[in-house]
């Protein structure tokens, strides 16, 4: 049973050092890759992987790094090999495809393709690639997506606690006491004191009356 076990994580470990191994060997032949031209006029022939797709031209990328820029006409033929070569539109060249490609040489070092040619089996495997990159760019577009999503409900949330926070200071803040404020307007209010004595003179008219009503 260990040895079994044993067995196969060595079986893994030697697959993983086997994909690593080639993901670095391509990243090396895209880092060295380089753009070789074509002397005007020269007839050649190319052999390597589609790199680039744009439109009426493509590069071949060969094992060693260089790039040729091909170019397609509407005298260009794309086939596949073999005796029952069967004809395909100049769409079926893609990325990744590793195809055969023959012509001439123009002014700016391009090659003006007579013909291209590549296996059926390359074919599928081009388009299950192509078919692959395009789920990881919608893949790595939702996920831009749900990125920007969270960082806006995270700005959000943060204005929202920004706001509840205020809200209980403002809540939590000592209010004045009605009792207080009472006793301040009353010392603000001074009210007019009467007098509570009464002056001789008021006095002395007082008894004269009484004086004089009594002689009656």
């Amino acid at each position: 049973m260990r040895t079994t076990k044993h067995l196969a994580v060595l079986v893994c470990l030697a697959f993983v050092m086997t994909l690593m191994t080639a993901v670095r060997s391509s990243a090396q032949n895209a880092a060295s890759a380089h753009l070789v031209p074509v002397p005007q006029g020269q007839k050649q022939k190319v052999q390597g992987v589609v790199s680039i797709r744009n439109g009426d031209s493509f590069k071949v990328r060969d094992p060693t790094g260089a790039e040729t820029s091909v170019l397609l006409t509407a005298n260009t033929k794309v086939s596949s090999h073999g005796l029952n070569k069967k004809a395909y539109p100049v769409t079926y060249i893609m990325r990744g495809l590793r195809l055969q490609a023959q012509g001439k040489g123009d002014a700016d070092g391009n090659l003006v393709a007579d013909w291209v040619k590549f296996d059926e089996q390359d074919l599928r495997s081009a388009q299950a690639l192509e078919q692959t990159d395009e789920l990881a760019q919608e893949n790595q577009a939702r996920v831009a997506a749900a990125e920007e999503a969270a960082r806006k409900a995270e700005e959000n949330a943060r204005v929202m606690a920004g706001q509840i926070a205020e809200n209980t200071a403002l809540a939590n803040a000592p209010q004045p006491r009605p009792k207080q404020h009472k006793t301040r307007l009353m010392r603000l209010i001074r009210l007019p004191r009467w007098p509570t004595t009464v002056s001789t003179d008021s006095m002395t008219t007082t008894r004269f009356a009484q004086f004089r009503s009594s002689s009656k």
